[in-house]
């Protein structure tokens, strides 16, 4: 398993509560930008 699908199964359980119309980009797709951000280094 690569660390992408570690990732995906990991958070596969969590809910997307946003209405369904703003949905522009899947849930996981933005956990993976936010936790490859953050583990980069990203601020603000």
């Amino acid at each position: 398993m690569n660390s992408v699908e570690v990732l995906t199964e990991h958070f596969s359980q969590l809910q997307d509560s946003r209405v369904e119309r703003n949905k522009q980009y899947p849930l996981m797709e933005i956990l993976l930008v936010a936790i490859s951000g953050i583990l980069s280094g990203a601020e603000g």
